[in-house]
């Protein structure tokens, strides 16, 4: 009879990698809020608000602070 003992393997964490997958998170984020806001835009959905025009660029702007805040 033969036994073989597996080590679990130990995952570390850093703070760096923390903050690594975090931008990397907020920048997807980005990207699809923006791909979303193109082909509504495309297809004729309004990004006005108030009789003034939304570029298709400007939740792009705001996505990464509204990510920051949830922290």
């Amino acid at each position: 009879m033969t036994s073989t003992a597996t080590t679990p393997a130990t995952t570390t964490s850093t703070f760096g990698a923390l903050i690594r997958t975090g931008l990397l998170a907020t920048v997807a984020a980005s990207a699809a809020t923006m791909a979303v806001a193109a082909v509504g835009d495309a297809t004729g959905i309004s990004l006005d608000v108030a009789d003034a025009p939304i570029p298709v660029t400007g939740p792009v702007e705001v996505r990464p602070f509204d990510d920051l805040s949830q922290a």
